[in-house]
């Protein structure tokens, strides 16, 4: 008896292990399949949440839109009772319609505009709208909206109908300025300034005073979005022809001094590339770290730029002949201060150059040493 016990005993304990593994798989797939369904249902979950969030959004700014139009009645008209109810009536024949803020010609149907300031005539109410700026100015998400993208419902009229780009008619643009980087140019002499680009970065001249090449946002795209948004462009000042660098993504800031060629640097590898005018060919110049900011010499036979390398702050040049990058200064851990005043697009801290050729750079000599005041109130 004692060997068929033996064997009975082996067979229960491998029908065992057998159940146990069963379960084990039973209760991964049922896992897996847990895990599967709540990874998809996640995202629908989370679309579903952010639509709300824009439906509520959109609900309260037309309650304020609406509060505002029915406050504007109440400003302009004169309240009389009548069988127990109020009627307003129009103080003058202009009340009777609302006020138009902007008046953009062709635009008949803009009554109200975000816009800041907002000079809105009484007895209308202005815009709420902050002076941050949606276009050049993005949240801290790096999301910001172009006027392409605003008028992608076609509700103002587009401006250039040979294309599909609904960027929106120049009086539209005109009434409500989204960029803080237009380039105008004005004669020595004086007069009214000339806007010649809508959204130019750092323009630099060509040697022949002719041109001016800047960087350009890419048609659709908006400021520091992910991908490509930034290029290269050229206009001829005398022919008003922009021309746009090919394969110059992420390339910007330009520096114009050959006849022949065009320097940029380049916003996602931190090196500075050439571009020949003749043969439409990029080359990757001097290696940096990062840039801080850049300029050029008054005789145009140097680029100037402040380098934030690992070893240390430094001045640096390179040579309009050769391309040549040279050590000129350096300024260590040197405290400097950097121009902020156009939001995510500022130029970073400024570097100048006297005409000895000697660099200037702005020191922040500031403490921020922090103080505590006790004070006691009668």
């Amino acid at each position: 008896m004692g060997p068929l016990r033996k064997s009975i005993s082996s067979r229960e304990r491998a029908a065992a292990l057998i159940i146990v593994l069963a379960f084990v798989v039973l209760v991964t797939v049922l896992a897996v399949a847990y895990f599967s369904r709540t990874t998809s249902e996640r995202p629908a979950a989370q679309s579903s949440f952010n639509q709300s969030k824009v439906d509520q959004l959109a609900a309260s700014a037309m309650e304020n839109i609406i509060g505002d139009l029915r406050q504007e009645i109440v400003n302009g008209s004169t309240p009389t009772t009548v069988n127990g109810a109020t009627i307003y009536l129009p103080t003058s024949a202009a009340n009777m319609i609302p006020q138009r803020s902007g008046n953009a010609a062709g635009v008949p149907n803009l009554i109200r505009r975000s816009v800041s300031p907002d000079n809105m005539a009484a007895p209308g109410l202005a815009s709420r709208a902050s002076a941050v700026n949606s276009t050049t100015d993005p949240s801290a998400n790096g999301r910001a909206v172009t006027s392409t993208r605003w008028n992608s419902h076609y509700l103002v009229p587009k401006g250039d109908t040979s294309t599909t780009d609904p960027s929106p008619i120049p009086a539209f643009t005109a009434a409500t300025p989204d960029s803080l980087l237009d380039v105008y140019v004005i004669a020595m002499a004086g007069g009214s300034p000339e806007k010649i680009v809508t959204w130019g970065h750092a323009p630099a001249w060509s040697p022949d005073g002719n041109s001016l090449a800047f960087g350009a946002l890419v048609p659709g795209a908006h400021v520091f979005q992910q991908g490509r948004w930034l290029e290269v462009h050229t206009i001829d000042l005398r022919t008003k022809q922009v021309t746009v660098l090919p394969s110059s993504a992420t390339r910007y800031a330009p520096w114009w001094p050959r006849a022949d060629v065009i320097v940029a640097d380049d916003f996602g590898d931190g090196y500075f590339y050439s571009f020949d005018l003749k043969t439409q060919t990029w080359t990757r110049l001097a290696e940096g770290s990062f840039y801080l900011n850049w300029t050029a010499s008054p005789d145009g036979k140097y680029l100037y730029v402040l380098n934030a390398a690992p070893s240390g702050q430094k001045v640096q040049r390179i040579r309009a002949e050769d391309f040549k990058l040279e050590d000129v200064a350096n300024v260590g851990n040197l405290r400097l201060i950097n121009d902020d005043t156009l939001g995510q697009a500022s130029s970073g801290a400024w570097i100048g150059v006297a005409t000895d050729g000697s660099p200037t750079l702005t020191h922040d000599v500031g403490s921020d040493e922090i103080y505590a005041l006790d004070v006691t109130w009668p």
